[in-house]
């Protein structure tokens, strides 16, 4: 009963989101003006705001002047559905609950407007980095923050609010760091945009996660790009967005980052 309610949430919130998409990167109002056709600039009705019925029931085309609707709205709103449900069974409905979703709905609008404009708005990444760093206090630290030698065993002592502030702010500032580095070296190969990113997955994540999150994002990006590569699909002067790699890896890094980590090491012991 939990799951089918928070799916259902999810599919309102991410009809929000599709809003977010849209607008953020033109600079636009979330609030003004309502929702409309950006076809026939036509307001639309409650009744064609319903998440993904709405979209079934006008065969994906305006009501008013059947112009198509991109499969992106409903592909979002079902995406979030399933991010909540997903989300309300594997943290449970306790204080991981809030920075879960908010950090995957985050996440989400990165990984659909970078595909889809090949940028990351610094008006959705400057508000969220205080954000995300003060949601690391309802999420407790992880076993590999705990488990970190010298300054983080200190802090453990000031209580898990005092150390969930200070891993993800490490977490933040090393991922920011790290992917300097590249930026700096090679600025045509990737976006400053990417190294803000960074430290927003960084402080989701915190320290050490966020080397993990930033090792999955090299892996998978290397891979995909690769096969994309190999394929024809892109040539070797095409861009190809890493924020997607992030955003999947961070939230990776969030859910499974203790177990494999934990594999990580015991592989380096053998």
């Amino acid at each position: 009963m939990a799951s089918a309610v928070l799916f259902i949430f999810g599919l309102v919130v991410g009809s929000f989101l599709n809003v977010c998409i849209d607008r953020i990167p033109r600079g636009e109002s979330l609030l003004y003006p309502p929702s409309h056709c950006d076809a026939c600039g036509h307001a639309l009705a409650r009744r064609d705001l319903v998440p993904v019925l709405s979209y079934l029931w006008l065969g994906g085309r305006c009501r008013y002047c059947r112009a198509p609707v991109s499969w992106r709205l409903p592909a979002v709103e079902i995406a979030t559905g399933t991010l909540f449900a997903g989300m309300g069974m594997f943290v449970g409905l306790g204080p991981r609950l809030a920075p879960a979703v908010f950090y995957g709905s985050l996440f989400l609008v990165i990984l659909v407007v970078d595909l889809e404009k090949q940028i990351i708005p610094n008006r959705l990444i400057y508000p969220a980095l205080p954000v995300v760093w003060l949601l690391s206090v309802l999420w407790a630290p992880s076993e590999a923050a705990r488990n970190t030698l010298g300054l983080f065993q200190i802090m453990s002592q000031g209580g898990d609010t005092t150390l969930a502030l200070a891993q993800s702010l490490a977490g933040g500032l090393v991922a920011f760091l790290v992917m300097m580095v590249p930026w700096l070296l090679y600025p045509e190969g990737m976006g400053a945009g990417d190294v803000k990113l960074a430290a927003l997955v960084g402080l989701a994540t915190g320290f050490p996660l966020s080397f993990l999150a930033l090792l999955l994002s090299f892996l998978s990006g290397g891979l995909v790009g690769g096969l994309l590569l190999l394929s024809g699909a892109k040539g070797r002067k095409d861009p190809i967005p890493f924020g997607p790699f992030l955003a999947v890896a961070g939230m990776a890094a969030l859910l499974w980052g203790d177990p494999l980590a934990a594999w990580y090491w015991h592989s380096l012991r053998l």
